[in-house]
């Protein structure tokens, strides 16, 4: 199928390692126009800014568009990862895995007025459920998808799509369960035996539902949150 994403420019947050780097090879198979952002820039990500403030959302999409002019997509891959709930680790979930999204959409919204586009956040399904260690993480997703909501029906008026995926847990050697697979066995043996797909997912496997949420062929499909778990999440109960 083609997804229609020749030329089209697409803006992903936290594209360096992991996800968030699957995600710009995918793009880029598509042939997207793709502006990477990640703290510091590399060969893939080629802006470097902080997605954590509104002065830094605002650098990353005027930079972002003076590469590639008006975006049609953004993706918002970056993460806090808080773990403890400590006070800090609520504000930095608060400020990146929350209001990232938020600041995306209006800032993009300002500078390209008429112009729709497609937003794809990143939820988990540590935002579905309590029984997870990582609480600063989890309750920032869980308001994410309430977020998602919200702003989707909002913006459809618009033109604008707003989506977001949960993924499950994601194998990558960069990532969290590569350390943990590396430095905690059993954890992730748990893990792994809870999943009814009996592996962890892989990284290209959640890029490749971004792609299609942004994509033109995706048109029908806002304020929705797709799970991309290989069944992890047990859902209603």
């Amino acid at each position: 199928m083609d997804l229609d994403l020749a030329a089209k420019h697409v803006l992903i947050s936290g594209a360096s390692r992991s996800i968030g780097l699957a995600t710009v090879a995918a793009f880029v198979a598509e042939g997207a126009r793709v502006s990477a952002c990640a703290r510091t820039a590399t060969d893939v990500a080629t802006i470097a800014g902080d997605v954590g403030s509104v002065s830094g959302v605002e650098a990353v999409v005027a930079a972002a568009i003076a590469q590639h002019g008006p975006i049609d997509a953004a993706v918002a891959v970056a993460t806090a990862n808080g773990d403890a709930g400590t006070e800090q680790e609520y504000a930095d979930a608060y400020s990146i895995d929350l209001m990232q999204g938020v600041r995306l959409l209006n800032e993009i919204k300002r500078v390209q007025p008429g112009h729709p586009f497609s937003l794809c956040v990143f939820s988990s399904v540590h935002g579905m459920s309590g029984a997870t260690p990582h609480h600063a993480y989890s309750v920032m997703k869980a308001a994410l998808l309430a977020w998602v909501k919200n702003a989707a029906i909002a913006e459809a008026p618009h033109g604008i799509r707003v989506n977001a995926v949960a993924p499950g847990a994601i194998e990558t050697s960069d990532g969290y369960w590569g350390t943990v697979h590396k430095n905690n066995p059993d954890e992730y043996e748990r893990t792994r035996a809870g999943i009814p797909s009996g592996r962890l997912g892989r990284a290209a496997e959640v890029a490749d539902v971004v792609v299609f949420l942004c994509s033109p062929r995706a048109s029908w499909v806002t304020g929705a949150t797709v799970l991309v778990d290989g069944g992890e999440h047990p859902g209603i109960r």
